[in-house]
């Protein structure tokens, strides 16, 4: 397998901000916010709140009880139920930010580190590092902060699940599963936190495991899929009702249906789409446009995206740079303004504007100062900041994004786990 082994992940510690998941947002003043339907994503608070004026994700009882600390009905839907089916909720006052830390997480090797992240000034301090078996590659995290969670790659692959203790963001090992194929390569969690998923880069296929939604420990599997060999990643959309896979070894892109209620996945009606050595897929959060970064030719692929059918449609592709075959990663900023490709053979970072009307995508920014072999990067959950993984040097490069795009370096590399692969940012709420 061409790639090595390391993974770096990144949480917030300090500031404030709403986490991944609505539920963690509360709405001051009435209410309801984020994506649930007809407003039951956040928590309403007070009595008689004024009218809500914002824009919800469409529900069948429209704004009604979610406007308004749930007495008066927001213009976006009428008291007692609203516009049945319009799609439009009251907002109900504005979201009260949840006070977090942020940390840091790196894999390589056989460990984890933690880090203490500084959202403001992106500076990094170590807290400890703890074993976490064989080839620890990929990361992830679960969206209320409260979970780690690690694959082991070498031989027969197996995930494990980390807590994060809230008051020093170390980490504690409560479990593991088998995976059901050889070379663990990707490890991802649902938007809702119920489920995980694991891609088998040499096992040629995908498994799901239920959550425990009280102890965040990993269950029994509920599904497994087969897909080509060297299936690279497991990705949903921002959704979570789309699952992909880019396959290496067939050069294409596994789509399926996810169903929430049973952890079963199910082949999209059209089942692959094809690329050029497909590694990483990115979704844009507006929904609306998704990214791959091939491997050898190293470029990246912009799709309009069908957030309705879950297919990847129009593909346009750029090389990354002359002399670069070895693409790495892909993120998007939290705005989805911006996309960030690594190329591992030249060092570089390659930053992208997006146009938020087509999708597609200009260069706005190179670096490779401070560099060299970056395996995975995550953005900071403020799009402040990229956090690098560079995996030749056992070191984390921290860059500030500018407001247009360009990268800077915040300060030296800091020294990590030998053979980082995987790094994440993780905002975790206060104790």
């Amino acid at each position: 397998m061409s790639h090595r082994l390391l993974s770096v992940l990144v949480i917030p510690l300090a500031g404030s901000l709403c986490l991944m998941s609505s539920s963690a947002c509360k709405s001051s003043g009435g209410g309801a916010g984020g994506d649930a339907p007809g407003g039951s994503g956040g928590e309403n608070v007070g009595g008689a709140g004024k009218a809500g004026n914002g824009r919800g994700v469409a529900g069948n009882s429209g704004g009604g009880a979610g406007a308004g600390g749930g007495n008066t009905a927001g213009s976006g839907g009428a008291t007692g139920g609203g516009t049945a089916g319009s799609g439009t909720a009251g907002m109900g006052g504005t979201p009260t930010p949840i006070a977090v830390d942020h940390y840091v997480y790196a894999s390589g090797g056989s460990e984890i580190e933690s880090f203490k992240f500084n959202a403001d000034t992106g500076a990094l301090t170590s807290i400890e590092k703890i074993a976490s078996g064989n080839s620890t590659t990929y990361l992830a995290y679960h969206p209320k902060g409260t979970h780690v969670y690690a694959t082991n790659e070498a031989g027969s692959g197996v995930v494990k699940a980390f807590s994060i203790d809230k008051s020093n963001g170390k980490l504690k090992a409560i479990g593991m599963q088998p995976t059901g194929g050889d070379g663990a390569v990707h490890v991802a969690v649902h938007p809702s936190g119920k489920w995980l998923f694991v891609s088998n880069y040499n096992g040629a296929n995908v498994r799901v495991f239920p959550l425990n939604q009280t102890t965040g420990a990993i269950e029994l599997p509920s599904d497994t899929k087969p897909t080509a060999g060297e299936s690279h990643q497991i990705m949903m959309d921002a959704a979570g009702k789309f699952v992909f896979v880019p396959c290496r070894s067939d050069n294409k892109v596994y789509q399926f249906v996810f169903d929430d209620a049973t952890g079963k996945l199910t082949a999209n009606a059209v089942p692959t789409v094809s690329s050029e050595d497909p590694r990483h897929i990115v979704f844009a959060p507006n929904g609306k446009f998704a990214y791959l970064v091939n491997e050898d030719p190293a470029n990246i692929t912009s799709y309009v995206y069908d957030a309705a059918k879950g297919q990847l449609l129009m593909p346009e592709a750029k090389t990354l740079a002359a002399g670069e075959s070895w693409g790495s990663h892909i993120v998007t900023t939290p705005d989805s303004k911006f996309v960030y490709a690594g190329g591992r053979k030249t060092g570089t970072i390659f930053g992208y504007s997006i146009d938020q009307t087509t999708g597609r995508v200009t260069e706005v920014t190179k670096t490779a100062m401070s560099i060299q072999v970056p395996r995975d990067f995550a953005i900071s959950p403020t799009g402040q900041h990229l956090v690098i993984a560079n995996q030749s040097k056992a070191n984390l490069t921290v860059l500030k994004i500018a407001a247009d795009g360009k990268l800077s370096n915040v300060g030296q590399p800091t020294a990590t786990v030998n053979d980082v692969a995987g790094v994440v940012v993780v905002p975790v709420p206060k104790s």
